[in-house]
């Protein structure tokens, strides 16, 4: 931890190198506290496997952070590309343990699963691998899925150019930039709607890149407030050998029936062969996730054969 004297709420930051924590210290300034995490950059060798690897560090940073005795309650949390895989389960897993996360600031990486709060966005303005926008991509419309509000910011540089003594500093600005955003006062905070849908009729084996219709049931008896509709179904599969795999076209509910009755949603299986678990996640089209669990609350295990 550096800065530990400061005033602001802590930021944890999973970070790839050694020299990019004092860099982004000094640079935050020293009221703001920072405690440092290591991602798995350069320790265990990246591949498919590294999305399970990355949640089971969130994990153990968890668990080590919730007896440390210090002061987490309205902090942010960040990485930088292969840190920002630690930093996003890491988030989850404190707001379920009861940790007020302000924000979670995802740099030069994808945000896969929803997240209850503010997001901030870093991308480099010469990261043609990185920066969806200089892909061609318009992530706008699912980044209003996956959370209840974000903001972007576009800094100079490619990756691996932003810890640097040029471009350090406002990289720094901009993390800034965004931490306050999420600490605004006036910020709306996160409220569960106590909707949820469980999966019906789920098979324990399905066939590699078929269609799986699948029926999903509130557990609630109650509708969709108004202002909730659409609702999206959006849903992701994770294997420990393949990873993970996004799904673009989610499922669209205009209706949650109070009596329970199942909607009927089609699925794409992944074509590769395994065991694979089902995570799902009903979600606003604009908004965010309208009843959040952590990702292994909502784990439904099928064979792909």
């Amino acid at each position: 931890m550096l800065n530990s004297s400061g005033s602001r709420p802590a930021l944890l930051w999973c970070f790839n190198a050694a020299h990019e924590f004092p860099l982004m210290a000094g640079g935050l300034g020293g009221d703001q506290p920072l405690i440092g995490l290591r991602s798995l950059h350069l320790v265990t060798p990246n591949g498919p496997n590294r999305y399970s690897q990355d949640e089971k560090t969130a994990d153990l940073y968890a668990d080590l952070l919730l007896s440390s005795g210090l002061e987490l309650d309205g902090c942010a949390i960040g990485g930088n590309c292969q840190g920002a895989g630690v930093a996003t389960p890491l988030a989850a897993r404190l707001l379920q343990a009861g940790i007020d996360v302000k924000t979670l600031v995802i740099m030069e990486a994808r945000l896969p699963s929803p997240f209850p709060g503010h997001v901030g966005f870093v991308y480099g303005d010469r990261s043609e691998m990185f920066n969806p926008f200089l892909r061609g991509e318009q992530p706008e419309a699912r980044w209003d899925m996956l959370c209840q509000r974000w903001n972007l910011e576009i800094i100079p540089g490619s990756h691996g150019e932003f810890f640097g003594p040029e471009n350090g500093q406002t990289t720094c600005d901009a993390i800034d930039r965004l931490l306050d955003m999420g600490h605004r006062k006036d910020a709306p905070a996160y409220e569960a709607r106590g909707q949820s849908l469980e999966p019906i009729d789920l098979p324990q084996r399905v066939t590699a890149g078929e269609r799986l219709e699948l029926g999903l049931r509130s557990t609630t008896q109650m509708r969709a407030d108004p202002e909730d509709a659409p609702l999206v179904l959006l849903y992701f599969w994770v294997s420990d050998v393949h990873g993970l795999v996004e799904v673009d076209e989610p499922p669209h509910l205009t209706e949650i029936d109070a009596a329970g009755s199942p909607d009927r949603v089609l699925l794409k299986v992944p074509e590769l062969s395994g065991d694979w678990d089902l995570r799902v996640f009903l979600c606003r089209a604009k908004g965010g996730p309208v009843q959040w669990q952590v990702h292994d609350q909502k784990r439904y295990r099928l064979r792909v054969e």
